[in-house]
């Protein structure tokens, strides 16, 4: 079984702030992570935000849709394309529990931004404390 671990976000400021925290985090412990995005929209904006959130500063990563190297692979899908020890779930719904099973860590980020994510969030919750 996967440990879970909830990033709470009431604001995007807070959300991205979650994600980039969590990315560095695991960066310096030399887990490589897989990020699962909802779509082609998010997965363009995380991936600029990556490359430029700090002056000083970027998170390695690369776009997958097969094998990759890279320590931080985004993807619109849960497939370990990196050996990641850690998956950052940024989709509305929970990680599927035979995704979940492929990684050691999961963050489920809950997304409390506005009433509707809120909800989703809650479901979030429940689904891993009935896992």
């Amino acid at each position: 079984m996967s440990k879970v671990t909830f990033l709470r976000a009431q604001n995007s400021k807070q959300k991205l702030n979650s994600i980039t925290d969590t990315l560095e985090k695991l960066l310096l412990d030399k887990k490589r992570t897989l990020v699962v995005v909802p779509n082609e929209e998010a997965l363009s904006f995380l991936d600029d935000h990556l490359w430029a959130y700090k002056p000083e500063a970027f998170l390695p990563h690369a776009i997958a849709k097969g094998p990759s190297k890279a320590p931080i692979v985004l993807s619109l899908t849960p497939d370990n394309f990196n050996q990641a020890e850690a998956c950052l779930n940024l989709l509305p719904i929970p990680l599927p529990p035979q995704a979940a099973e492929k990684f050691p860590q999961v963050f489920e980020l809950l997304d409390e931004t506005s009433p509707e994510k809120k909800a989703l969030s809650r479901l979030k919750e429940e689904a891993w404390a009935n896992a």
